[in-house]
């Protein structure tokens, strides 16, 4: 028996055995999933990898993602600042509100049509702006 017998959870040897024997298979499992084809080419569909090395997003494809008509402002805009958008992204989890305004991408709007800046963390990302390019 394991220190305890799994913390204190009073199981049988032979549940607690397969529960550690399961979890032990979990990273080569995961792992393997994302070089299944069916997902490379579904990460690459959504531009969260480039077709070509199958390593960078591009962002681009994911702009054509958005379900609204894109302006050819918001696509030089992608063009001019995504390399450094994608830096700050892995390293604060999410693009700023500053570097989103230095590149001249335009403000969230409301359902009402008024426009204002979201300066919202990780534990509200759904409301961050333009979540699709950050």
């Amino acid at each position: 028996k394991t220190e305890e017998g799994a913390r204190g959870l009073n199981l049988p040897y032979s549940t607690e055995k397969n529960i550690i024997e399961g979890i032990k298979r979990m990273p080569p499992v995961y792992g393997s999933s994302y070089t299944s084809p069916d997902i490379t080419e579904s990460y690459v569909m959504n531009g969260r990898i480039d077709s070509k090395y199958k390593s960078f997003p591009d962002g681009k494809v994911m702009l054509e993602t958005i379900k609204r008509d894109i302006e050819p402002e918001e696509y030089d805009a992608v063009d001019n600042s995504f390399a450094e958008m994608n830096q700050e992204a892995f390293r604060r989890g999410m693009v700023s509100e500053t570097l989103f305004n230095k590149h001249g991408f335009k403000l969230d709007a409301t359902a009402d049509g008024i426009e204002e800046e979201r300066e919202f963390g990780i534990s509200q990302e759904r409301r961050q702006r333009w979540k699709s390019y950050s």
